[in-house]
């Protein structure tokens, strides 16, 4: 079974270049590496029950995360789904804008939020 956490460390190995392609691709795995995490957490079944809401599978898994009173008291969760957007905007830019600069701060800030939200996901209880 693939682990999403290798994402991350290809990200890492991609921050130590410097062409703009490499620190997109850092930002954008980075992302992905917290995200898969995120949804193997939270499970297809949960994601699937939301369906009917007219909304992509990231901002499912993410709500699921932020409304499911099982995951984590009101503060950590909102902090973990905030991060989480962060992460994802970031992902979004570095993907989509190409008219955006990317800087190395940008590339470290999705590393750091993505080692973040990988370790808070991983210590939370079992939905």
């Amino acid at each position: 079974m693939f682990d999403w956490r290798t994402y991350l460390a290809l990200a890492h190995e991609l921050a130590q270049r410097t062409d703009e392609a490499a620190l997109r691709a850092a930002i954008s795995r980075a992302y992905y590496a917290a995200y898969g995490v995120a949804c193997d957490y939270v499970g297809s079944r949960r994601v699937q029950e939301r369906n009917g809401k007219n909304q992509g599978s990231h901002q499912q898994v993410w709500e699921v995360l932020r409304d499911d009173p099982v995951t984590v008291e009101q503060g950590k969760r909102s902090s973990l789904v905030k991060m989480a957007y962060e992460l994802k905007w970031g992902r979004e830019k570095a993907d989509y804008r190409k008219h955006v600069a990317i800087k190395t701060a940008d590339v470290d800030m999705a590393l750091a939020k993505a080692s973040k939200l990988i370790s808070m996901i991983t210590k939370l209880p079992p939905l």
